[in-house]
C-alpha cells in the first residue's frame, strides 16, 4: 500500500542548522544507486525504464529493497496476489468491519485477514527468506525521544520542528514525519519531511510513487556519505541504502495545493542536516535486541491501552450493536445515494461523543453521529458523516448552529455557500489534510452533514454537487 494509505498525512520538516557532522567515510554505507533499480512492475517490468517523454505519468516506487533483492520480491508477490484475491465476506451478522481470524500483525500489518491470505504469506516469505514484523510501536508529536532510546540513537535531523510523530517495528524499521508550519495556517511556508527507514531482511508493506518527469544525481554530504537526490515534480527525494537498511526521505514545501519547487540547492541542504553516518553505523547489518524488546513492549502496552479505549468510548452502551440502535433511531439512517457511479459502502460506524473530545469551539464535546467510509475499484474514496451536537451530557438542547458558527471561526479561509438551501461552508483543506471538505447544517434534520474527498484537494463545484445528490437522496 502506498504512503497515504498507511499515513492520514505527510507531517513535514523545517530547514534548519546544518549539523557539523565528522567528514569520515563510514564503512557501513554502500552506493546509493537510484530511483530506476526502485521501480516496481505496476509500472516498469524488469529492465525498462520511466517514460520521460510523458511527464503526467506517475511510477511507483519500493521503499522495501532494490529491484531483485528478497524484500523488493516479497512484496511484488504479496501484492500482486491482494489485487487479484476476493475480499473477505463480512457480510455475515456474527462478523464486524474489524474481524479477522489471524495474529494481529498479520491482519494490521499486511491485510492477511484469514487463514488462506496468511497461508500465502507464508509461502512468499519462506520463499524469499524475509521475516515478518511482530509489533509496531507508536511515537506521537512529544514522544520523539521513544524512537530514538529504541534505535539507541542520538538525534540525527537537525533542526526544530512543530510536530513529529510515527512508528516503529521491532527489528528497528521505522517511520517518521515531521513539519514545520508557516506563519499563518493558510501560507505556503510549510515544510515537510516523510521518512521511512526498512531493515533488510524483513518485509514491510509499504511504496510511494515519483514523476516521470525528474532530475537525478548523487550527492556527497556533509557527514561523509553519498545520496542520491531526486527532483520530483517540485518536491525533493533522498535514497539512502546501508549494509543492514534502505533509506527513503521526502520533502515538500508548502501546502498540497501550493506546493513550491524545492531547488537543488535546496535538496543538498537539507541532505546535510540527515546524520547518514550515524544512520549508516545504526543500521550496520546486525541484530539489535534491545530494540526489538522495547518495540515490542511499547506495542503491547499500547494494545491494552487501546483495547481499555475501546470499552470506555462504548460506554453508556453495553455492545457496538446497541450503539447502533440508539443512534440510527435518533438521527436516522443516511447513506450516499446509490446513483452516483462506481462508489460503494466500505465501513459505516457510529460515534457518541460524551465530553471526551473537544468540539470546533474548543470545548468538550457532547455528540451523536455516524460516519460511512465511501471507496471506488480504483482507490479514490470519500467520507459521508452526519452528527447531532448538544450543548451538554445531558443532551437536552442541541447545539448544532454553534458548532456550525465556530467551524467557520476554525477555517477563516473557507468559502461560504448553500446545498439546497442549507447554508455550508467549504474548506479548502483541513488541518488533518491534504484534502477538502464540506460541511452543511440541515436544519430540517437538525443536523450537521460533512463530505471529505480522501487524500485530496476537490473543488467546492465538486463537493457542492456531490452534497446536493445527498441532500435529495436525505429528503426523497
Amino acid at each position: 500500500m502506498s504512503i497515504n494509505q498507511i499515513e492520514k498525512r505527510f507531517i513535514g520538516f523545517a530547514f534548519a542548522i546544518i549539523l557539523l557532522f565528522s567528514m569520515t567515510a563510514p564503512v557501513y554505507a554502500v552506493d546509493p544507486g537510484n530511483i530506476e533499480d526502485y521501480l516496481l512492475p505496476s509500472v516498469a517490468t524488469a529492465g525498462s525504464g520511466i517514460d520521460k517523454d510523458d511527464p503526467e505519468k506517475r511510477a511507483a516506487i519500493s521503499l522495501v529493497g532494490r529491484r531483485g533483492t528478497p524484500e523488493y520480491n516479497a512484496y511484488v508477490e504479496w501484492t500482486a496476489y491482494l489485487e487479484g484475491a476476493e475480499e473477505p465476506d463480512h457480510s455475515a451478522p456474527e462478523m464486524e468491519d474489524s474481524w479477522y481470524e489471524t495474529a494481529d500483525n498479520y491482519a494490521l500489518f499486511y491485510d492477511a485477514t484469514t487463514q488462506e491470505r496468511s497461508e500465502v504469506l507464508d509461502e512468499i516469505v519462506k520463499r524469499n527468506d524475509v521475516s515478518l514484523h511482530t509489533a509496531r510501536a507508536v511515537f506521537n508529536n512529544g514522544e520523539i525521544q521513544k524512537l530514538y532510546d529504541a534505535l539507541e540513537m542520538e538525534p540525527f535531523i537537525s533542526g526544530v520542528y512543530d510536530v513529529m510523530g510515527g512508528y516503529f517495528y521491532d527489528d528497528g524499521s521505522f517511520n517518521l514525519q515531521a513539519e514545520r508550519f508557516g506563519d499563518d495556517f493558510d501560507t505556503e511556508d510549510d515544510f515537510e519531511l516523510y521518512m521511512f527507514t526498512s531493515v533488510k531482511g524483513s518485509f514491510s508493506m509499504i511504496s510511494s510513487f515519483i514523476s516521470t518527469d525528474y532530475d537525478e544525481w548523487t550527492y556527497a554530504t556533509v557527514s561523509g556519505e553519498d545520496v542520491d537526490l531526486v527532483l520530483d515534480n517540485g518536491s525533493g527525494i533522498i535514497l539512502f541504502e546501508t549494509k543492514g537498511a534502505y533509506i527513503y526521505i521526502r520533502a515538500s514545501i508548502g501546502r498540497p495545493d501550493a506546493r513550491q519547487h524545492i531547488s537543488r540547492d535546496d535538496l543538498e541542504a537539507f541532505a546535510d542536516t540527515i546524520d547518514f553516518a550515524a544512520l549508516a553505523e545504526r543500521f550496520n547489518g546486525l541484530d539489535h535486541d534491545d530494540t526489538t524488546q522495547k518495540a515490542v513492549y511499547l506495542y503491547e502496552q499500547q494494545q491494552a491501552a487501546s483495547l481499555r479505549s475501546d470499552i470506555e468510548q462504548l460506554k453508556p452502551f453495553t455492545s457496538i450493536s446497541e450503539r447502533d440502535d440508539y443512534i440510527f433511531d435518533k438521527l436516522g439512517d443516511w447513506q450516499y445515494p446509490a446513483a452516483l457511479t462506481g462508489y460503494s459502502c466500505r465501513n459505516t460506524s457510529t460515534f457518541y461523543m460524551d465530553g471526551n473530545a473537544l468540539g470546533w469551539d474548543g470545548e468538550p464535546l457532547y455528540s451523536d453521529g455516524v460516519t460511512r467510509a465511501y471507496m471506488t475499484d480504483d482507490g479514490n474514496g470519500m467520507y459521508l458523516r452526519y452528527e447531532r451536537f448538544y450543548s451538554s451530557a445531558s443532551r437536552a438542547e442541541t447545539a448544532n448552529n454553534k458548532q456550525f458558527n465556530a467551524l467557520t471561526e476554525l477555517y477563516p479561509n473557507g468559502t461560504a455557500y448553500t446545498v439546497s438551501g442549507y447554508e455550508a461552508w467549504y474548506v479548502p483543506q483541513l488541518m488533518d489534510g491534504p484534502h477538502s471538505a464540506l460541511f452543511w447544517l440541515d436544519t430540517s434534520k437538525d443536523l450537521v452533514f460533512s463530505l471529505e474527498v480522501m487524500d485530496d484537494i476537490t473543488t467546492e463545484e465538486v463537493l457542492s454537487a456531490l452534497a446536493k445528490e445527498i441532500v435529495q437522496s436525505v429528503e426523497g
